[in-house]
């Protein structure tokens, strides 16, 4: 394998391997872009992650069982006047053009014109400016399609009241859940990339070096994203969760591999003048151990196939794909990169032939020598750090209440 790995590193490290090698990775982001689906077009909002033997599963059956009218999704439509009472008329037209509208996935909904007075003004609060209705959805909806009737009842509310709507109940925890999902995809994303620019920036000092690794994260990204769009085509279930942590974890593994090739790469270059001839020796010493590090993560996320809980059995697959990418990045693309820009990589500190390969004055190299002269004392001063701030598990508290983790304007 060590051989097959050479092999490979060597040919894409030559002037013409390395051109070859840029153009196979456009060329197959640019197809897979194009003709392949993206994986937001197979997401779910949810599986079912409770295996069958599970009690709460066994007693959902018999329920289903024996209480064949007990279907549906509740929720909770809240109606809000800021000025003045809600008018019963007004309301009542409302709900009755809700009903007439068959927005898909509603099942029932309070009709106040078939209820007497009295029982109509159960439904409002003392004071008029706020009334609940009860709905149901079909159980059998997504929540991305239950959210969408939701957004037509909304809509329906502001063409034709003045009043602000809000939904909650079941049906309006898991619409909010979905959209805290959404937004945590982007937040995630731009606070990793600009975190992790941060760091390289202030790390190394080189603008090239901080954006290298992240344009290789970003061709990386796009191909996983569109193989996992196929994969969905081709009938894997993946949730939203699984997406939004497969991006963290392949921006960390990748900019991690590239850390190992370009600061192997900073060092040859010192030695050769030629920098195919660098990476081309780089590689030779650091190929290896980068694509077995990823191999090590690849065998962790394929352990995942055994668990029984479905949300983390959905990760395996995803996970693993992911993780395959990046092996194979890290060999080739990342080396790519780096071999292409050469020593302007490393600007404005660029590294010159028959510079010093080690600061010995630096404070890496005082840790690493005490670290060698002293590894007792070392792996005891550490330890004590790790199980100080292991510690800590004792005041882990569960917190089973869904709302207490929503933002304040969450409409649920």
């Amino acid at each position: 394998m060590k051989n097959l790995l050479q092999a490979i590193t060597d040919r894409v490290t030559t002037r013409k391997g390395m051109w070859i090698t840029l153009s196979a990775w456009l060329i197959l982001t640019m197809l897979l872009a194009v003709f392949a689906p993206s994986v937001r077009d197979y997401e779910v909002s949810n599986i079912a992650s409770l295996p069958d033997d599970a009690k709460s599963v066994i007693a959902q059956k018999k329920v289903d069982q024996y209480f064949k009218d007990n279907d549906g999704l509740p929720a909770i439509l809240v109606f809000q006047m800021k000025n003045g009472e809600i008018s019963l008329s007004d309301l009542t037209k409302l709900l009755d053009q809700v009903k007439d509208e068959k927005i898909k996935g509603v099942q029932q909904v309070v009709s106040l014109s078939a209820l007497p007075p009295q029982a109509a003004a159960g439904f409002f609060s003392s004071d008029k400016t706020t009334a609940i209705i009860p709905l149901t959805f079909d159980s059998s909806l997504e929540t991305k399609e239950v959210k969408k009737s939701i957004e037509e009842i909304t809509k329906i509310t502001n063409d034709t009241t003045k009043l602000k709507l809000y939904v909650t109940g079941p049906a309006g925890i898991a619409t909010d859940t979905l959209d805290l999902f959404s937004r945590a995809d982007l937040v995630l994303i731009f606070s990793t990339v600009g975190l992790i620019l941060l760091l390289l920036i202030i790390i190394y000092r080189s603008p090239l070096l901080a954006l290298i690794p992240l344009l290789a994260a970003v061709f990386v990204y796009e191909v996983v994203t569109q193989t996992l769009g196929l994969m969905g085509k081709a009938g894997l279930v993946m949730t939203s969760q699984t997406v939004s942590i497969m991006s963290i974890l392949l921006f960390a593994a990748v900019i991690d591999y590239s850390l190992f090739v370009f600061l192997r790469f900073r060092e040859e270059l010192k030695a050769y003048e030629n920098k195919y001839d660098a990476m081309k020796e780089a590689m030779r010493k650091t190929g290896t151990p980068v694509f077995f590090s990823g191999g090590t993560v690849l065998a962790a996320m394929l352990v995942l196939f055994f668990a029984k809980s479905g949300d983390y059995h959905n990760f395996a697959p995803a996970f693993a794909t992911t993780m395959l990418i990046i092996m194979l990045a890290s060999i080739t693309l990342v080396p790519a990169l780096f071999t292409l820009f050469g020593r302007k990589s490393f600007w404005p500190k660029v590294p010159k032939v028959g510079d010093s390969a080690i600061n010995h004055h630096s404070l890496w190299s005082k840790a690493g020598r005490f670290v060698a002269n002293k590894p007792g004392l070392s792996v005891a001063a550490i330890g004590i750090l790790l199980l100080l701030a292991a510690s800590n598990i004792f005041n882990l508290k569960y917190e089973f209440d869904t709302m207490k983790s929503f933002p304040k304007d969450m409409p649920s």
